[in-house]
């Protein structure tokens, strides 16, 4: 709460889920400690939740980014004049929904980065207009963020490494225990996120550390080739994982949802792919929908992801 400056009598959105961790953390927590009120959208329509919002003059808005993409587009949006912290987490924020919100609302999203295992880490603070894709923030108050390289030592900025926090919210334990004995540890939670951190201290993630994908011997980051198809004019958001292949051991494949009258088709995806990126990793199979799966957290369901992707009817190879 000092961290992202939330007030005991703001009033909180309970629109995400208050069984996970970040609805636990961000809603039911300032509740329970400070009496801070919650407000529930009606209904879990877009309309709904824009009701709600400015209807029960919410100050703190707890969101995932699907909910941010789909306000912005939202006709006859309200006025939000009371809203004055608007975050999103469970997901990585793209930019153009971060810019289309800004907009519509003339209110900032500030990106929050956070595990189960250890609760908050980075905030974004700052006020800047442009969101940078994969940009976290720095530290929250009392939390100590660090990379660190396969021996556990510190990086220095602009080196990618595993983020290793320090905090007296790290969990005692887990069940069942961490296949990797120094996960957890008294007030010190190795994540499975990988980041690099910059002069000032900001994080940025750039992967997770099981999901390197090996195509033909080589290393393919599924976040790299998934940040390349979403900067792409008409994309709205991707997602990227490796199909297993008999000679090359996996495949890069990718779903990418676009824009609504969009032009977009495999072969004009392909192609920036080719021009931006090694030959290696363009993925060689493709995919092209309207939405991505997502869960009520906001999160891709990588299992639908791979039954399109696998789906004979649906996926569409590149030669």
């Amino acid at each position: 709460m000092r961290t992202m400056d939330v007030r005991t009598d703001d009033v909180t959105m309970a629109a995400i889920p208050l069984t996970h961790s970040y609805g636990i953390g961000s809603c039911l927590i300032p509740l329970l400690l400070t009496g801070t009120p919650l407000a529930f959208p009606t209904w879990g329509l877009p309309a709904a939740l824009a009701h709600t919002l400015a209807r029960a003059r919410v100050a703190h808005f707890p969101a995932v980014p699907a909910m941010i993409r789909t306000l912005a587009t939202l006709p006859g949006l309200p006025e939000l004049p009371d809203l004055r912290v608007c975050l999103a987490a469970g997901a990585p924020l793209a930019p153009q929904d971060a810019a289309a919100f800004r907009t519509a609302t003339g209110h900032k999203v500030h990106v929050f980065y956070g595990c189960s295992e250890c609760g908050g880490i980075t905030y974004d603070r700052s006020d800047e207009s442009v969101h940078e894709a994969g940009v976290v923030g720095s530290a929250m108050e009392r939390v100590g963020v660090t990379v660190v390289n396969e021996e556990g030592r510190p990086l220095p900025a602009g080196v990618e490494g595993r983020v290793l926090v320090t905090s007296r919210a790290v969990a005692l334990g887990a069940v069942p225990p961490p296949e990797e004995s120094d996960v957890l540890a008294p007030g010190r939670f190795l994540s499975g996120d990988l980041g690099v951190l910059d002069g000032q201290g900001r994080l940025t993630l750039t992967g997770r550390v099981a999901e390197f994908l090996n195509v033909a011997g080589k290393k393919v980051h599924p976040e790299e080739v998934r940040r390349v198809l979403e900067a792409l004019p008409g994309v709205r958001s991707a997602a990227v994982a490796g199909l297993p292949d008999p000679h090359r051991g996996q495949l890069v494949a990718a779903l990418v949802a676009v824009e609504p009258g969009s032009n977009l088709t495999v072969h004009t995806v392909l192609a920036a792919c080719r021009a931006r990126l090694a030959p290696h990793k363009v993925p060689r199979r493709l995919v092209i929908v309207d939405e991505l799966p997502v869960s009520e957290r906001g999160k891709v369901r990588k299992e639908v992801v791979m039954q399109l992707l696998t789906g004979p009817d649906r996926a569409q190879n590149a030669r």
